[in-house]
């Protein structure tokens, strides 16, 4: 990497960290803490970039980190960041609300999301849970379900009310969005950084400088609208081909699998001064 090339680097991540630091700040993170974030995440860095090395030593990570060998040596030994243990009810509440909005058995006639029973007559809510959380208890998800407002309870019977999860209620799980689909967004640029563009994933924006916070307001609404159809069409497809692939490993223990998806999101920010410097 040449001097430009490098200076451009560090200058694009003024504005991410800028982003991030005001996030860190509100929720009493200090300097000190997420540096110590950050020397983690370029030793953890280094190691994945020196990759092809036949021996990765602290040395060599100490070189092209500029952190010191001793301090490497140490953050080398480090389990990281854990596993947020909501993240891991999020994932799979995520699963169960997809296979409510699509799997045959718990669809009516219009294929709309059936009320369940929580338990005994089949479908029931319970059996949902059971074949598409893994391990996790039913009444755990059942209670996350209902804490983040996407189902309810009416008499006897459990409603889908909302038929995506969207996190409303618990900062932990906005904070493990903010994680993933920031780290997403990051990696597609990264990945399309160092390839011919042929072999770039697809990453495109639209904006607009010039707009009334009344335009902005009735955009939010359309594109929210439009992204949802958008996104269910995607969870559809993706939902069936991976169904047929998990019936290949079954015959091919050896196929590889990797993860795949779209992320779409709004922005919005007021503009100091308009584009024409008015």
């Amino acid at each position: 990497m040449n001097n430009s090339s490098k200076s451009i680097a560090a200058l694009s991540a003024a504005p991410i960290l800028s982003s991030l630091a005001e996030i860190m700040l509100e929720e009493g993170v200090s300097y000190a803490e997420f540096a110590e974030l950050a020397r983690y995440a370029f030793v953890s860095a280094a190691e994945k970039v020196l990759a092809s090395e036949k021996r990765i030593t602290d040395s060599r990570v100490s070189i092209i980190t500029g952190i010191h060998r001793k301090d490497v040596k140490h953050l080398r030994t480090m389990d990281g960041p854990g596993i947020n243990s909501e993240k891991a009810k999020s994932n799979r509440a995520i699963a169960v609300i997809s296979a409510w909005t699509r799997e045959p058995p718990y669809l009516d006639r219009k294929d709309e999301p059936l009320a369940l029973p929580y338990d005994g007559d089949s479908p029931s809510l319970s059996e949902l849970i059971q074949a598409y959380s893994g391990d996790m208890p039913v009444r755990a998800v059942c209670d996350e379900l209902e804490r983040m407002g996407v189902i309810e309870q009416r008499k006897d019977h459990w409603h889908l009310i909302i038929p995506v999860y969207v996190p409303n209620k618990s900062r932990s799980a906005i904070f493990d969005i903010l994680a993933t689909d920031a780290s997403d967004l990051i990696r597609t640029i990264h990945h399309n950084l160092n390839e011919k563009p042929a072999k770039r994933r697809f990453q495109r924006t639209v904006s607009y400088d010039e707009i009334s916070p009344e335009t902005a307001n009735h955009f939010k609404t359309f594109a929210a609208d439009d992204a949802l159809s958008l996104l269910k069409r995607f969870d559809a497809w993706l939902a069936k081909r991976e169904k047929e692939d998990k019936i290949i490993r079954k015959k091919q223990p050896d196929t590889t699998c990797v993860r795949a998806g779209v992320g779409i999101y709004y922005f919005e920010e007021p503009l100091t001064t308009t584009p024409d410097g008015e």
